[in-house]
């Protein structure tokens, strides 16, 4: 699966602290980008807004320091008919998810990784995880991918999102694991517990962006947060 420019553009410059009327407007083309196929962006969200799947949204790319499309879609409120405005204040959260994420995709681009490479290939500790039955465990069918934990289907979750001895066992969160463990005592605990599902089977909202991040500091042979000012500083 081959990731889109212009998604990777978008998620990259949501980190940067830009305010996107201060920056100089240049033509997509000025700065090696597509009008043409960023006009796909809009065709996207409204087909998304006129189903109802979304009120509205904001959207600002900027490349090379310059401002190159800057869009509000759909309604501030929609009960009240009231249009999206580019200022609007929007609560997110998880944003170093699709950053991690990001991070991977341009490593591909590189050709250092590729998305259906097995997790194991990086991080061997986990190379052996069993999935858990109801009567103990079993072999995984497959392998995880980095794929899998982009989108949360290689079989881990967050320890705090159920009450079974399993969940119990996990790591509780982002935070916790950050807090409390390096590294190393984060893998170690992960691969001595099996998998909640069989790889692919499940979406389960999960610790697989943690696990992807150390799989990009495995191969860009930095801290993640080093690979990410040096990378995205450059764009």
């Amino acid at each position: 699966m081959s990731p889109s420019l212009n998604v990777v553009v978008v998620i990259e410059w949501l980190a940067l602290p830009l305010a996107a009327e201060q920056l100089p407007i240049a033509k997509p083309q000025d700065v090696g980008m597509s009008s043409e196929r960023m006009e796909r962006i809009g065709q996207g969200l409204r087909a998304e807004i006129d189903k109802g799947l979304m009120p509205g949204a904001v959207v600002a790319i900027a490349r090379k320091g310059k401002l190159v499309y800057y869009q509000s879609f759909g309604f501030l409120d929609k009960a009240a008919g009231i249009p999206m405005v580019k200022d609007a204040i929007f609560n997110i959260a998880s944003m170093t998810k699709p950053l991690t994420t990001v991070g991977a995709l341009i490593l591909y681009e590189e050709n250092r990784l590729l998305l259906n490479d097995p997790v194991g290939k990086y991080l061997p500790i986990l190379d052996k995880m069993p999935v858990a039955t109801l009567s103990g465990s079993e072999p995984a069918r497959r392998k995880p991918t980095l794929q899998d934990l982009m989108r949360h289907t290689a079989g881990l979750t967050y320890g705090n999102r159920g009450d079974t001895p399993l969940h119990k066992a996990y790591p509780q969160g982002s935070q916790d694991s950050a807090d409390t463990m390096t590294s190393t005592e984060f893998l170690s605990k992960l691969a001595a517990l099996p998998l909640h599902y069989q790889p692919g089977s499940t979406w389960d909202y999960s610790l697989g962006l943690d696990v992807l991040g150390l799989i990009v500091e495995s191969v860009a042979g930095d801290l993640l947060e080093a690979f990410w000012r040096s990378v995205y500083s450059s764009r």
